[in-house]
């Protein structure tokens, strides 16, 4: 969907989409949990990666949990579409979609092994959310607009599968393009790339096709 064509209010059934604000004190004790939870991790377990095998931290459900939890804080807490108090945050998006962006440089900055496994995670995670924040809030700014450009969005509708495969796809050329890593690059986004457009059209889209149906189904049947 293209963020210029967002709905006024999806929220308009309370029983659907309820305000569930407490929710924040149980995630940010999740955030905590997850973050002290890597630090027992890298800190005391000492479980890093090295150049053949990723850390447990980059990859394991049990260490970023917290991604995910920021995005459905977002969604139930501080969702513009729902018409969801904001604070200081909803009343400076772009000042503070300017810190998140700044704090996405620092972690990338820092180049030290336990930073990068431990608390970058975090900072991330927290900067994101000042950024998407700004997205959903003010899609008819200048600095929006351009993410509805054709390509992006096509790009947003294959990025997640992008995400899952590409590391797969770097591990099974590596052993051919050892010694050029721009060729292993170049070669893992085309593979990855191919995946997901089949993803996308073999798989995501008839799915879709058969769940549209069933709603509409399911809506005539209520109706009736």
């Amino acid at each position: 969907m293209s963020v210029r064509h967002l709905p006024e209010s999806p929220c308009e059934d309370p029983h659907i989409y309820p305000h569930w604000t407490a929710y924040a004190h149980v995630h940010s004790f999740l955030y905590l949990l997850i973050l002290a939870w890597r630090c027992v991790l890298v800190f005391y377990l000492k479980i890093l990666g090295s150049e053949t095998t990723p850390a447990w931290t980059e990859l394991a459900t049990d260490a970023r949990l917290d991604s995910i939890a920021f995005g459905c804080l977002l969604a139930v807490t501080h969702n513009k579409w729902c018409n969801d108090e904001a604070g200081i945050i909803g009343r400076h998006p772009k000042l503070f979609a300017s810190l998140g962006l700044g704090m996405l440089l620092l972690t990338l900055a820092v180049r030290d092994e336990r930073f990068r496994e431990t608390f970058r995670y975090s900072i991330q995670g927290i900067a994101l959310y000042l950024i998407f924040f700004m997205c959903i809030a003010l899609p008819g700014s200048a600095w929006v607009k351009w993410l509805s450009l054709p390509p992006l969005r096509w790009l947003g509708w294959i990025s997640y599968t992008l995400y899952l495969c590409h590391y797969m796809f770097i591990h099974l050329v590596e052993p051919y393009f050892r010694s050029n890593r721009p060729l292993i690059m170049l070669t893992a986004f085309t593979m990855s790339l191919l995946y997901a457009v089949g993803m996308r059209y073999a798989i995501e889209l008839p799915l879709r096709k058969i769940r549209t149906n069933k709603s509409k189904l399911a809506l005539k049947l209520i109706n009736t």
